[in-house]
């Protein structure tokens, strides 16, 4: 019988935020954290170079914001 406190295998991410470099280097911040999915906006060109946003999105167990601290991140409430 197994016991009742099985352990599992959760995949948890929390988005970083934007460096100051990339902001420099007027880079575009293309990942959006909404637990628990992130959604990645991808620029993509048609053949006939029309230009739009393809959006990804990926789910986790959980996903924390960039505006989240370390210390909000606690492993046991998981």
């Amino acid at each position: 019988m197994k016991n009742q406190k099985t352990r599992k295998i959760r995949v948890v991410i929390r988005k970083r935020p934007i460096s100051k470099k990339e902001i420099q280097c007027k880079e575009k911040d293309i990942v959006k954290s909404q637990d628990p999915e992130i959604i990645v906006a991808e620029d993509r060109e048609k053949v006939d170079l029309t230009k739009f946003i393809e959006y990804h999105k990926y789910r986790f167990d959980r996903v924390f914001g960039e505006n989240v601290s370390n210390n909000e991140v606690n492993l046991k409430d998981l």
